[in-house]
């Protein structure tokens, strides 16, 4: 994950649709665990590419 150097963009804005359910919750655990949406999400895209595409983070820098 991005360490946030300063002076470097580190993130990018993006739209994505998803079940309602699934957003609801989200919001829910967000609200009451005080950990941002965002943050959740990296996190979930994040595990999901380690166990999917293990190589992800190599071909990132090709």
């Amino acid at each position: 994950m991005a360490s946030g150097i300063p002076g470097q963009i580190t993130k990018v804005k993006t739209s994505v649709s998803v079940d309602k359910g699934l957003y609801e919750a989200l919001n829910k655990y967000s609200k009451a665990s005080l950990i941002p949406r965002s943050r959740i999400i990296n996190k979930a895209i994040e595990e999901y590419l380690e166990r999917e595409y293990p190589t992800y983070k190599e071909d990132i820098d090709k």
